[in-house]
């Protein structure tokens, strides 16, 4: 499904692409399109343990594309929702990423699951939302 939303508002245009992160990151390297703000927020990519390395791997690409997309000053706002991917593996995926795309990113703030979503101390693996608010130089 794929899905484009524009405003224009005081001589500023705006857009909101709605639609597969693979697809829309390819149609817009070939288009040379550049963005302000990417947000990646994929379904769960490593369900199992045994999925974890395709998973960072996949992770890494998406966020190479979108870094790729992004204007210098740009947000990426780069989330997992993968219980078998920690905050360091998300935040070592962007970083390789960043290296790889020849940007320089800084984290500006990082958020996880809501009060209405508590991780049990039993059980660490609930702390599998991560959510990282970065900044591409």
């Amino acid at each position: 499904m794929s899905k484009v939303c524009s405003l224009s508002e005081g001589g500023i245009q705006h857009a909101l692409h709605v639609q597969d992160c693979w697809e829309f990151l390819q149609k817009a390297a070939r288009r040379r399109m550049k963005a302000d703000i990417v947000v990646l927020d994929p379904p769960s990519m490593a369900p199992r343990a045994s999925a974890r390395p395709k998973a960072l791997k996949a992770y890494e690409t998406l966020n190479q594309g979108a870094l790729r997309l992004l204007r210098p000053g740009g947000r990426l706002i780069s989330c997992s929702c993968s219980s078998h991917i920690t905050r360091q593996d998300l935040l070592n995926v962007v970083q390789a990423a960043a290296q790889d795309s020849g940007r320089k990113v800084r984290l500006e703030e990082e958020g996880g699951a809501g009060a209405d979503h508590p991780v049990r101390r039993s059980f660490p693996e609930g702390a599998y939302l991560q959510v990282l608010h970065l900044m591409v130089e």
